[in-house]
């Protein structure tokens, strides 16, 4: 299974290069979720245009969903989604 989440990981970074992805874990070893953080801050418009700095999601689905929506959002506004 690890390899599994390991290439959904390479992929959605690959994919999302705005965005670090990760699945944090617990001590104990369970998933903590998906998360993704922007590697540029958001300026105080881009966040009113609906830009948020960190998205978290119980499933890789939902966050790839949620990161193509932010996506959506960034080409709209004019915000790099390259890293700095």
């Amino acid at each position: 299974m690890m390899g599994t989440v390991q290439r959904q990981l390479a992929v959605l970074n690959q994919d999302n290069p705005a965005w670090r992805v990760t699945r944090p874990l617990r001590a104990d070893g369970t998933s903590m979720g998906w998360w993704a953080f922007r590697y540029v801050p958001l300026t105080p418009s881009q966040r009113c245009a609906g830009l948020v700095p960190s998205i978290a999601r119980g499933d890789v689905v939902a966050l790839a969903m949620e990161l193509a929506a932010q996506d959506d959002i960034a080409h709209r506004v004019g915000y790099s989604t390259g890293r700095p």
